[in-house]
This record gives C-alpha cells, structure tokens and sequence, in this order.
C-alpha cells in the first residue's frame, strides 16, 4: 500500500511539474507568524543572517476540581486539579537564522524554561535545481501551520505533533494553470516519534492534569522503524489578501519494540488501557488541512486520523478569525487586534473495549473551546488572552465533565 501510494504523488509530481513554474524558494518556509510585532528593539540582522528573540511572560487561572484524582503507575505521582492563580515564564526563545545567496537557509530555536534549557528547531534548508529543497535536521512533522499561534495550542497539535524530530525531508513549490494557482509537495523520513509518556505526556492546559494521548519524540535512541511522510497542496491567490490553500498528508511507521531503555509501546498500551492485549504494531497518520484569507477574517480547519494498534484517534480543529486595526492607534501605543475562536475534538477508541475509562484519562474523548484576543503593539510586545472550555468525557456513570476550565493572559516581547 506504501509503496503504490508513493508512486502514484511521484506520478502526480511529474505530470504537475512538467509544465510548472516554480517559485524563487518553497513558500511555507520561514513564514512571519501572523500574531507577532514587526519591530524588535534588538534587530540583529543583515542580507545573510538575523536572530530573533521572544521572552513570553504569563498569568493562569484554572478551574479546581479534584472529583477525577488521576494516580499514575507510570509516573509515580499523584495528578489532580488543584491549580491557583499564578504567574510563571513561559518561555524564552532564541531563533538565529541565517541566508547564503538564496541557496541555503538555516534555522536554530533554543528555548529556555525554569531549570530546563533544549533545542526545539534546528534545521538547514538546501535549495535544488528544479525548484525543490532538501532539509536535514530537527523539525515538527511537515502539516502543522496555524493561521494564528494562541498560548495553548489545539489538541491536534498536543496530540499528533507539538514535537520535533531528527528527519530529512524533500519538496518542492510550483505554480500552475497561471501565476495565481500553488502546487507543492513535501515527503520526510524521520526517526519516528513514539507514543508519550512519563515526564513528556501531553495535557490539555498549564495545570498538567490529566494527561492525553500523545506523540514525542525520542531524539536520543533509534531503532529500526522510521516515519514516511508524504504530502501534497494546492493552493490559490485570488488577491493579495484572497487566498485559499489545501493540504492533506499521510505518515506511516510501526509501534517501537526494540529499545529496552524506552520499553514497548505495547506494553505502554497495555499500562494506560485496561484489557488492552493487541499484538498490532502498525502506526500512521492521515488528514488534510484548509486555510483560507479573506481580506481580514480566515479560516484554518484541520482533520487527523490517526492509528496506533488497535488504538485509533479521530482529531478535528475549525478556528475562525477575524483583524482589525484598533481606533485612535496614531496616539495609543496598540495598532491592531485579533480575535480567535476555535474549536476542536479529540477521540480515543480502541477496539473491541469501552471508551473513556474513568481510571484512565488517555482513553477520555476531549472537546476544547478556545475564545482568544491577541492585541499588537508598535512597541515591540503582543498582550494575548485566552478563554478555553475544556470538556471531557470521563466515563463516569453521569458522564459529568471535569471543572479545569482556565484563563490565560500573555505578553509577549521581542527583541
């Protein structure tokens, strides 16, 4: 099956690109996020090199509720909903890139948190005859662009790829059928993340509690199973603020048996999920996305399927949004606004068992919604808000939700 779907996107490729023009350099890479200040008061930068700094300071008020005491086996300690208002760093990012004459590009993310200081991106970008690219480095699976970046990302991201991995990837842009029309392609092979757990699992807020079903990397051991992926978009400019692009890609590999350091992830099913006993080992992952511009509002969808044994995980994100510059901005120091709404499921099924196992909160289906306000400066810093409503199914007899609903305040400076 892999193999007659990687010759049917190479037939695909060949037949697009034989009469294509291509762009300069493949366009998604190196995008301006949309919810950052064009001004930094350092401005290290030339033709050939630029680095970019982010110190992201943030308030969080949950929700307590302490009916659903999570104890993990795993882990060895006890999660439960107990959060208090406080204020913490979130992060400290570092972002040096550099240019050599349009034909390669590079980028470094570090990031720094209390106690803990890792790498995030770290990649170089090799630019081919034929209008295609080679990569190598660390980097998130190729599928993950947002139209806006909010303080807690989705649970698709959570739980299919707010991770990087050490892989090498292809592709290539195009334009088709006139200069308004987008074709590209992108394929990867990777080391493969492996299902979370312990210290790198996965939860829906700032509180930690309760944790979701996961994808990590695993950076620091390699085994015999890597990830293929493949992808294929198009994409159209009806004008400078008129667009729409689409997207889908698939990722396969199998559940990690090999390394003893790590354990199995079967037997890591079969801790999180009583009753589990499959000896399935295949793994993949399948979806599409659609963001669309217009003039000020977009809209960015996003579905995922994802499989893991016997275990599956249907994922799906809708997130309007909506800019407008802000009244009187020539005497105050806020320019514009963004206001974002998002809403999005994930649910966990497993074969041949019942779903949301009360002692369990990997198998709980999660239902999120996300109302968001980021407001931009001239002065080099954002102040975001957000709102979430988290919802989940619990498998208790009422089915009752748990109270961890929280809100967060953030702003962010760069330099």
């Amino acid at each position: 099956m892999l193999r007659k779907y990687c010759v049917l996107c190479s037939l695909i490729v060949f037949c697009l690109s034989g009469n294509a023009k291509a762009q300069t350099t493949p366009y998604l890479y190196f995008p301006e996020p949309k919810e950052k200040s064009r001004s930094r008061f350092l401005g290290i930068r030339n033709q050939w090199f630029r680095i970019d700094g982010d110190l992201k300071l943030g308030f969080t008020e949950a929700e307590e509720d302490d009916t659903y005491a999570f104890n993990s086996g795993l882990e060895g300690i006890q999660h439960n909903n107990q959060a208090v208002p406080r204020f913490f760093l979130e992060e400290i990012l570092l972002t040096p890139q550099f240019s050599l004459a349009n034909r390669m590009e590079g980028r470094l993310q570090i990031s720094v948190v209390p106690d803990v200081i890792s790498v995030k991106q770290g990649y170089a970008v090799v630019y081919l005859p034929g209008h295609s690219f080679l990569q190598f480095g660390l980097d998130k699976r190729f599928f993950f662009e947002t139209t806006y970046t909010t303080i807690l990302p989705s649970l698709l991201r959570k739980s299919f790829g707010d991770d990087s991995d050490l892989q090498i990837r292809a592709g290539g842009d195009y334009r088709i059928f006139g200069e308004n029309n987008r074709f590209y392609w992108r394929s990867s092979l990777s080391n493969s993340q492996r299902l979370a757990e312990n210290a790198a699992v996965a939860y829906v807020g700032k509180q930690q509690t309760y944790p979701l079903f996961s994808d990590t990397k695993q950076i620091g051991t390699f085994d015999s199973h890597k990830e293929v992926g493949l992808g294929l978009g198009f994409g159209r400019d009806f004008s400078q603020k008129k667009s729409i692009d689409i997207q889908a890609y698939s990722f396969f590999s199998k559940l990690h048996e090999q390394n003893p350091n790590f354990g199995k992830e079967t037997v890591f099913l079969r801790n999180v999920i009583p009753g589990y006993y499959s000896p399935k080992r295949d793994r993949h992952r399948i979806g599409f996305n659609t963001t669309t511009q217009w003039e000020s509002c977009a809209l960015w969808t996003q579905v995922i399927h994802g499989l893991d044994g016997q275990v599956k995980r249907q994922a799906m994100a809708i997130e309007p949004s909506l800019s407008f510059p802000l009244p009187l901005a020539e005497v105050l120091p806020f320019n514009s606004i963004d206001l974002i709404y998002r809403w999005n499921f994930l649910e966990v099924r497993t074969t041949g068992l019942k779903n949301n196992i009360l002692e369990s909160p990997f198998t709980w289906d999660r239902t999120t919604h996300t109302l968001a306000m980021t407001i931009h400066s001239k002065y080099f810093f954002a102040w975001q808000n957000e709102f979430h409503i988290n919802q989940e199914k619990t498998g208790a007899i009422n089915q009752r939700d748990v109270h961890n609903n929280e809100f967060l305040s953030q702003i962010t400076f760069y330099f």
